[in-house]
């Protein structure tokens, strides 16, 4: 059995997201699904992985809170997708 070492309890959420970055001299973007969300950080699942500490935007229309910058923590195959965990640059109770 393993232990939960996370800093913060995790909410599960569920709504759309899009992740915004600078790749190079081109602006990038990916759509993805908010999974789960802490006051650190979020865990987005997507169709195309993101390399680790790459520094994104994030926004979503339904889920009005998850807008701000992150830093990609992990980004792990899963099956057909990918799971990018996020840390927020300001945590959320900060922000709101």
């Amino acid at each position: 059995m393993r232990s939960d070492l996370r800093a913060h309890e995790r909410l599960t959420v569920s709504g759309p997201i899009v992740l915004v970055w600078k790749d190079g001299d081109r602006i990038r973007s990916i759509y993805g699904l908010a999974k789960n969300l802490s006051t650190g950080g979020a865990l987005v699942q997507s169709y195309r992985g993101l390399p680790v500490g790459s520094f994104v935007r994030l926004r979503s229309n339904k889920l009005f809170f998850m807008s701000g910058c992150a830093k990609v923590q992990h980004c792990a195959r899963r099956g057909l997708t990918y799971h990018i965990g996020l840390k927020f640059y300001s945590d959320l109770s900060s922000r709101f």
